[in-house]
């Protein structure tokens, strides 16, 4: 139903606001970056 309203696009922004696991990743990022950065 998403996709019919807002487009491909527009859905995934739907779906991934109520995926616990991507909203986990997607907070490791900043920390991902850091670890990065140490290596260098």
């Amino acid at each position: 139903m998403a996709r019919d309203i807002w487009g491909n696009n527009g859905a995934f922004e739907v779906f991934l606001a109520s995926d616990e696991q991507f909203k986990k990743a997607a907070s490791l990022f900043d920390e991902a970056i850091q670890l990065a950065k140490l290596k260098q």
